[in-house]
């Protein structure tokens, strides 16, 4: 079938017929552009003035023309006109005295403000990206980089630091009320966290582990050497109390099994810590605790991860006298052998390692190093947390 324009404006068939739709073929590899050099470079003040100066003075010629012949975007060329028309010093604006930053002055609350609402819902922002907010937030304000490095440590009172990842599922509402009910429930069944409770977590370390600032001399990058780029991990599984450490152990791998199986018929191996090595971890753990009586009847407290909440674990430990409690989904900051773990890692880290049998030797030396008084502090820490969790607190 042939379409013809009938001299109307109008797609016509050889009948004279309207066409119901007509498809046009569409490229199946276009781009779409994001970015490009002429959008991504900024214009100078001159450049600008030039554009709105050619527009001006020739009605002839078109916004598009002009951006098109100094190599511009027409909309940018268009916007600058109209804004120029509208307010001639909205595009150029009239230089006036700087205003500077007084440690002593009311600019010095006002930026403050302006600093800490920026770090707050984004502590990632650089100083470039500083100094762009508080030039658009306060006109002719004039700062250099240097001087705003020295303002974010001595006047704002602000310090780079290392980030710390948080999920989005970490403080909803729910999450909230959920710790808020654990904690209320845990006071009522008389969890002690520094008498009565046993705190169990699994940790994973490979041999990378590394401190991530090294010394160097100036203009050189430091090198450390590494077993390869990408280490496997190995699985730890630990249990603390306030009163010290209670056992750390090496998650081993399944061994392959030794029966011959049908064509198509094999598993692959699982790698993570299976039900069966933490049903035998809390079994040691128990044999461990029935040593000191003053541990019968204690919690042992753990996350809710799926292996923790198996039934058969939860009966194994109410056989032995123990009881069981889970902590409520995205809360680490109720378990203290987190901390355990952050100090174990750092000490892992100083460490050079350059085989991979001296791995586990190393962590259940970190693991030794670790004070008594540090375990006290490592309860007390999630002890404090739970007034924020009955506040109703982020945590």
């Amino acid at each position: 079938m042939f379409y013809f324009e009938d001299g109307l404006g109008n797609v016509v068939d050889e009948n004279g017929v309207d066409p119901m739709d007509i498809t046009e073929d569409e490229d199946p590899f276009k781009l779409e552009e994001l970015t490009s050099y002429t959008k991504g470079n900024r214009v100078s003040n001159e450049i600008k003035a030039r554009a709105v100066h050619l527009v001006d003075i020739h009605p002839k010629n078109s916004a598009r023309a002009v951006a098109l012949s100094l190599k511009l975007e027409p909309r940018t060329v268009q916007r600058w006109y109209k804004s120029w028309k509208e307010d001639p010093d909205s595009l150029f604006p009239t230089i006036g005295r700087p205003r500077i930053i007084d440690p002593e002055g009311e600019l010095a609350e006002a930026t403050k403000a302006v600093v800490t609402d920026l770090y707050f819902n984004q502590p990632t922002s650089t100083i470039d990206q500083l100094m762009d907010r508080l030039k658009n937030s306060f006109e002719d304000l004039s700062i250099s980089k240097r001087t705003l490095h020295r303002y974010m440590a001595d006047l704002w009172i602000f310090t780079l630091k290392r980030i710390q990842l948080e999920p989005l599922e970490r403080n909803t509402p729910e999450r909230i009320q959920s710790r808020k009910e654990w904690v209320q429930q845990a006071k009522e069944m008389g969890v002690d966290y520094m008498n009565n409770c046993v705190f169990i977590d699994e940790a994973g370390f490979n041999a990378n582990l590394r401190r991530t600032q090294g010394w160097a001399p100036k203009g050189q990058t430091p090198i450390v050497k590494v077993l390869t780029a990408r280490a496997n991990s190995i699985s730890i599984l630990g249990a603390t109390s306030a009163r010290g450490l209670i056992k750390v152990s090496l998650r081993k791998p399944v061994p392959p099994s030794k029966k011959r199986k049908l064509a198509g018929g094999a598993k692959q191996q699982t790698k993570g810590t299976v039900t069966n090595h933490y049903v035998n971890f809390i079994s040691d753990i128990m044999n461990e605790m029935d040593k000191f009586p003053e541990m019968k009847g204690s919690f042992l407290i753990m996350d809710n991860a799926p292996i923790h909440t198996n039934k058969i674990i939860k009966q194994m430990i109410e056989e032995r006298d123990y009881r069981c409690i889970y902590l409520p989904a995205y809360s680490p900051e109720l378990n203290p052998i987190e901390q355990f773990w952050s100090v174990v890692k750092s000490g892992v880290k100083r460490e050079f390692i350059l085989k991979k049998d001296i791995i586990p030797q190393i962590i259940a030396d970190a693991s030794n190093r670790v004070s008594l008084s540090s375990f006290e502090g490592f309860a007390r820490h999630s002890v404090k947390r739970f007034d924020d969790c009955l506040a109703g607190l982020p945590i």
